[in-house]
C-alpha cells in the first residue's frame, strides 16, 4: 500500500527561490537589453563620439594630394589652397585614344617627385610601355611649345625610347637634322631623362600587370599587402575600370551590374584607407560627338554615385554644332593637331565647383600635358585666343553621328553673332 504522507513544505524555501529565479529572469533580460544596445551603438555612432573623431581628424587631417596642373588641382579643392585629388574615388574619362593614361601617367610621375608612393594597376598597357611614356616625357618637359611642334619635335617619343640604341646604331637621324648634331642632343637628353626617373620617379613607383584580369575586391588585397610592407598604403591608379573581371559568382550579372559593384569596392578601398584612387574610363559610343556629361561614362551608374569627383574630357569644339545643324566635330582630324586642344571638365566634386573646364594642350609625340588656362572657365566656348583663331574642324553629320543634344549647347546659329567669346 503506497504511503500517502504528506512532506511539509517550508514558505521560506519556496519564497527564496521563487525571488532568485525573478532575479535570474532579469538578469538574463538585462543581459538581453545591454547586448541589444552594445549591438547597436557598434553599428550607429553618435553625435558626440563624431565630435571627438573630427577633432582629432582637424590636428592631423587627411591632405588633398596635388597632380601638377594648377588649375585642375584648384578646381579640385574648395579654393583656400592648392587643391588636388582628395581621399576618396576619383574617375576620369574620355573617348578613345584622347590622351586618358598619358595624362594619369604625368599625374602620377609628379605625385611621386612630391613624396607619394604610386600603385598603377595597368590592364592596359605593359608596365615597359608606361614607363617608355615617362621617359619620352621626361625628354621634352623643358621645351618651348615651338619645339615640340612639327613632325619632328625635338624630343624623343615613346618608341623612339625604345628604339634609340637600334637607330642609333643605324645612324638614323630626321632628313631636316645632320645625324652627329642629333644623336648629340638626344645622348645628352636621354641620359638626362633617364637619370632622373631612376632616381627621383622609380623608387616610389610600383606597376601591376596581372596575366589574368583581377576584380575590385583584389585591388584591396593589392592595397593591403603593399601598406603592411611599405607602411603606408599608395596612391593608387587603375587603368581602367571596365577591364575589371566580376567577383566570383558574379559572372551572369550585367555588365551595369559588376560596374556597379566595381566602383562601390572601389569607393570603400579609398575610404577604409583614406587614400585617391584614380580610375580611368571609357565613354558610351553613342556620347563621342557631345559635350561630355555624366551620361558619358559607360553603365555610369555606380561611377556617377560612388565617386567623390569626377573628371571628364573632350576635344575642343565637341558640342559647338548638333545633328539639327548638320554637322559635326571631326574627331579623327582633330586628334591628328599638335599640339592636341584636349578639355578637361569637372563633372563632380563633393568639396569643390564643378561644371567647369580647365583647357589643355597635349603633344601626343611626347605625352605631356600642358595647362593654357589660367583659371577654371565657365563655358566650353572660352578658350584661350590662340584656339578661338584657329576654329575647331567640321564634317557633315552622319546617321551615326545624329545626336540631340539641343538643350545644352548653346543658340543656333542666326543668335551666335550676339556672344562674345571674350571675357568681360
Amino acid at each position: 500500500m503506497a504511503d500517502n504522507k504528506q512532506v511539509p513544505v517550508n514558505t521560506s524555501d519556496v519564497i527564496e527561490a521563487a525571488e532568485a529565479k525573478a532575479a535570474a529572469d532579469k538578469d538574463t533580460e538585462q543581459e538581453k537589453a545591454e547586448k541589444k544596445r552594445a549591438d547597436l551603438e557598434s553599428k550607429l555612432k553618435s553625435g558626440d563620439a563624431l565630435v571627438d573623431l573630427l577633432k582629432t581628424h582637424m590636428e592631423k587631417p587627411t591632405p588633398q594630394t596635388p597632380v601638377g596642373f594648377p588649375v585642375l588641382d584648384y578646381a579640385l579643392g574648395d579654393g583656400l589652397d592648392a587643391g588636388g585629388l582628395p581621399p576618396g574615388l576619383i574617375t576620369l574619362g574620355a573617348i578613345p585614344s584622347l590622351g586618358k593614361t598619358a595624362f594619369v601617367l604625368q599625374m602620377a610621375d609628379y605625385m611621386v617627385e612630391h613624396g607619394n608612393n604610386v600603385l598603377m594597376i595597368a590592364l592596359e598597357m605593359s608596365p615597359l610601355e608606361l614607363t617608355a611614356r615617362s621617359i619620352s616625357r621626361l625628354t621634352a618637359i623643358d621645351l618651348a611649345r615651338e619645339e615640340l611642334q612639327g613632325d619632328y619635335p625635338r624630343a624623343l617619343s615613346a618608341k623612339g625610347v625604345r628604339l634609340y640604341q637600334a637607330r642609333r646604331e643605324k645612324k638614323y637621324a630626321p632628313q631636316n637634322q645632320s645625324d652627329t648634331e642629333y644623336r648629340r642632343v638626344m645622348d645628352e637628353r636621354l641620359e638626362a631623362a633617364i637619370t632622373r626617373y631612376r632616381e627621383r620617379i622609380a623608387p616610389h613607383t610600383f606597376f601591376y600587370s596581372p596575366e589574368n584580369l583581377i576584380p575590385a575586391s583584389g585591388v584591396r588585397e593589392l592595397v593591403e599587402k603593399f601598406a603592411d610592407v611599405h607602411g603606408k598604403p599608395p596612391v593608387v591608379i587603375l587603368d581602367y575600370i571596365q577591364i575589371l573581371c566580376p567577383e566570383a559568382g558574379k559572372e551572369r550579372n550585367t555588365e551595369k551590374q559588376n560596374m556597379d559593384a566595381a566602383a562601390l569596392t572601389l569607393k570603400h578601398i579609398s575610404r577604409d584607407y583614406k587614400i585617391p584612387v584614380l580610375c580611368v574610363s571609357s565613354f558610351n559610343r553613342m556620347n563621342y560627338n557631345e559635350p561630355v556629361s555624366m551620361e558619358s561614362f559607360k553603365e555610369s551608374g555606380g561611377i556617377e554615385y560612388s565617386s567623390d569627383a569626377v573628371i571628364g574630357m573632350q576635344l575642343y569644339g565637341t558640342g559647338f554644332y548638333n545633328s539639327k545643324r548638320g554637322k559635326t566635330l571631326d574627331i579623327d582630324l582633330e586628334k591628328g593637331r599638335n599640339p592636341r586642344r584636349v578639355q578637361a571638365r569637372i563633372l563632380k566634386n563633393r568639396d569643390g565647383i564643378t561644371g567647369r573646364f580647365i583647357n589643355l594642350e597635349y603633344f601626343p609625340a611626347v605625352n605631356l600635358f600642358q595647362e593654357v588656362s589660367k583659371h577654371p572657365e565657365k563655358k566650353f566656348r572660352d578658350a584661350p585666343e590662340h584656339w578661338k583663331a584657329d576654329p575647331p574642324a567640321y564634317k557633315e553629320a552622319s546617321e551615326d553621328d545624329a545626336v540631340d543634344i539641343s538643350a545644352i549647347i548653346e543658340a543656333p546659329a542666326k543668335r551666335e553673332k550676339k556672344v562674345t567669346l571674350h571675357r568681360k
